[in-house]
């Protein structure tokens, strides 16, 4: 098992990891950014998609550590197979570069992002409530 720093993995839990989670979920502040284009105060899809991406795999791969069952664990890596799946449908690589397929405001009205942000609430409201000691 890693030599884990107990603390230090408790402040990642609780502030990086659920607020990424909390940002997938957020549908009233991806609204106002996304939808409306006031990103004053929330990040765009690709950086909530990285955020979520990076702490979600770091959890994943240590997750007895913060005490997640198999079956919360299940549910996170369903979320984070869900974000990576719709991630591969934003962008596509041309001769040009990177080139984005749909606008954060496509992305807010999508169907099937709608669906994400509705199990991302989900997966949060569980995990929210575990408590890690130190």
């Amino acid at each position: 098992m890693n030599d884990w720093s107990s603390e230090n993995d408790k402040n990642y839990y609780y502030n990086a990891f659920l607020p990424a989670i909390k940002s997938l979920a957020d549908k009233e502040k991806q609204n106002e950014a996304w939808n409306c284009g006031n990103y004053e105060k929330f990040s765009d899809f690709k950086e909530i998609y990285i955020g979520f991406s990076d702490a979600s795999e770091y959890v994943l791969n240590s997750y007895q550590y913060f005490l997640l069952g198999n079956v919360q664990k299940e549910k996170l890596q369903k979320l984070y197979d869900m974000v990576e799946n719709y991630d591969n449908t934003i962008d596509e690589l041309d001769d040009s570069g990177w080139r984005k397929k749909k606008t954060d405001k496509q992305i807010y009205n999508d169907p099937k992002w709608q669906e994400i942000r509705k199990y991302a609430q989900e997966v949060y409201d569980e995990l929210k409530n575990i408590k890690i000691d130190t």
